[in-house]
């Protein structure tokens, strides 16, 4: 009876510290958190703009988080910065070849990694929809439109110009 006993109190024992760590740890995972201030609702950023992502976190900064860029239509876009330390901060140029549109977001991913035999908890976290566009000078139309239009303009007077100096000059 004694040697049962003995088992039941180790029995015990290991039930007590498997429940405390999982508790300890299921402590830990709900303190994860992270905003991301900016952008924020309403920003407009544009292609090939050189922008700031911020944003504050619970997370340690030694930890590796991904910066992704994601609409809730298509998922994620393009992968801004993988593997980064969470430094709070991430300037990003935006390339020219992403759709003008009013629902991008940027996702934080942070992969939380447990002791075993808990599985990694992974972690995301949104900004609010915010605008990528392309740059206009004249609402509506691309500045390559403008600058071509210009320079076919500017050409046209150069050559009008030196015929009209021409004749002017022969009469």
């Amino acid at each position: 009876m004694k040697l049962l006993n003995k088992k039941a109190n180790f029995i015990t024992l290991i039930s007590l510290i498997v429940l405390i760590t999982f508790t300890a740890i299921s402590m830990d995972v709900l303190a994860q958190s992270s905003t991301i201030t900016s952008p924020t609702s309403g920003t407009n950023w544009y292609q090939g703009d050189t922008v700031h992502i911020n944003w504050t976190s619970t997370v340690d900064a030694s930890e590796s988080i991904d910066l992704k860029l994601y609409r809730d239509s298509i998922g994620v876009v393009i992968n801004i910065e993988l593997g980064m330390l969470n430094n709070k901060s991430y300037t990003w140029v935006i390339p020219a070849n992403l759709e003008d549109a009013n629902d991008y977001k940027i996702q934080i991913r942070y992969v939380e990694d447990l002791p075993e035999p808990v599985e990694d908890v992974i972690w995301y976290w949104y900004s609010d929809a915010f605008t990528i566009g392309t740059v206009t000078a004249i609402p509506g139309y691309p500045t390559f439109l403008l600058i071509g239009c210009s320079l076919i303009f500017t050409i046209g007077l150069a050559v009008y110009l030196l015929k009209k100096r021409r004749f002017s000059v022969k009469a």
